[in-house]
């Protein structure tokens, strides 16, 4: 980092495979603001700031008063200023598919008023870093402890409890630390004279075509992207609770008279039948889910609108990890615009509605 004005911090944030556009940026594009410029990230992780005029000394006092320990080193001449962050608390990220799932890292410029601006960022697939991230390679390791530990006590001398206390989940905790070089960067707002300057050494050589030329030239110069980030990444997998069991979650409604649980649950029915009666494999069976939204869908809380009273109710499923919403329109005439159109876009804005599988919304809800 150059400058004696920077105040670093690290944002980290995961992007799923599944979110096509947020790779397409950080794969494709020269020229983005990193972890700011996603649009799928459920959180983000964020460090302490390492204030410009916050020095060793200064940071050591900090952490004696249970403050931040970050501290900034400034730049020289031939190297660039450094951010040191210690005893740095964790923050953790979950990642649903971890085999398409990519860590991304962008450094900020704080600013007293406002989320700072970036400076330079890098993604990485998690596999890169840590190949062995499938939740079958937790199962294959605790089945060989399990079976380690059957080998080497007789039967007589261990149980069922004693085999639970063995299971160590931490042998299958996977570490990575290193160095990661910044890739990417925000394209130039403010050019800083190079406009100017491309002109005039443009005008000395050619006249006012070669002014427009040099102008041209130096606005497209971007410069190369410098810095590294210095990161430990701790992947701590977690078992499936395919075996838990949860509460069945009753579908209602709002018509006096009809029960719309009893008449989803009979649709169910009817399908497990008719399924029952065709010719599927073992697996197929396994895979095949007939209710849409799992079995413990659980209501969370309501969301209207000011205007026109349209209200929307949001639900969860922890077995299907999903979130589900459910809307309700008014009889207002925008909203019975809306209920009547089959103009539908994208659930999640910016994704292509023609693609298998995409989540869609009436056009008026959006």
């Amino acid at each position: 980092m150059t400058g004696s004005g920077t105040d670093a911090y690290l944002l980290v944030a995961v992007a799923e495979g599944r979110w096509t556009e947020d790779i397409k940026i950080l794969t494709k594009e020269e020229y983005h603001d990193g972890v700011l410029s996603l649009q799928g990230c459920a959180h983000v992780g964020r460090s302490s700031t390492a204030w410009s005029n916050v020095d060793e000394r200064k940071a050591a006092q900090n952490l004696k008063n249970d403050k931040s320990g970050a501290y900034h080193i400034p730049s020289t001449w031939g190297k660039g200023g450094q951010a040191i962050f210690q005893e740095e608390p964790p923050f953790y990220l979950y990642v649903q598919e971890p085999s398409d799932a990519r860590l991304v890292f962008t450094v900020m410029d704080d600013d007293i008023v406002g989320d700072g601006d970036p400076i330079g960022s890098t993604s990485k697939k998690l596999v890169d870093l840590i190949p062995s991230v499938n939740e079958k390679d937790l199962v294959n390791a605790l089945k060989d402890q399990v079976l380690s530990q059957l080998r080497s006590s007789s039967s007589s001398s261990i149980n069922e409890d004693d085999l639970v206390d063995s299971v160590n989940v931490p042998n299958v905790i996977q570490d990575w630390s290193g160095d990661l070089k910044l890739t990417n960067k925000p394209r130039k707002k403010d050019k800083g004279g190079q406009v100017a300057t491309g002109a005039m050494i443009g005008a000395m050589v050619a006249g006012p075509a070669g002014a427009a030329a040099g102008g041209f030239l130096a606005n497209m110069y971007e410069g190369q992207v410098r810095g590294r980030v210095s990161v430990n990444l701790r992947y701590i997998p977690i078992p499936s609770k395919s075996g838990v069991k949860r509460e069945t979650y009753k579908a209602k409604g709002g018509l006096p008279g009809v029960s719309w649980g009893d008449l989803y649950d009979r649709h169910i029915l009817e399908l497990q039948q008719q399924s029952a009666n065709e010719v599927q494999s073992e697996e197929q069976q396994q895979l095949q889910d007939l209710r849409l939204g799992g079995s413990d869908l659980e209501f969370c809380f309501f969301v209207s609108h000011d205007e026109t009273g349209c209200s929307c109710a949001v639900y969860r499923s922890l077995e299907k990890r999903m979130i589900a919403i459910s809307f309700r329109g008014t009889c207002t005439p925008i909203d019975l615009v809306t209920d009547a159109s089959i103009v539908q876009d994208a659930w999640v804005e910016g994704e292509d509605v023609t693609k298998e599988g995409v989540m869609k919304i009436h056009s008026g809800f959006r």
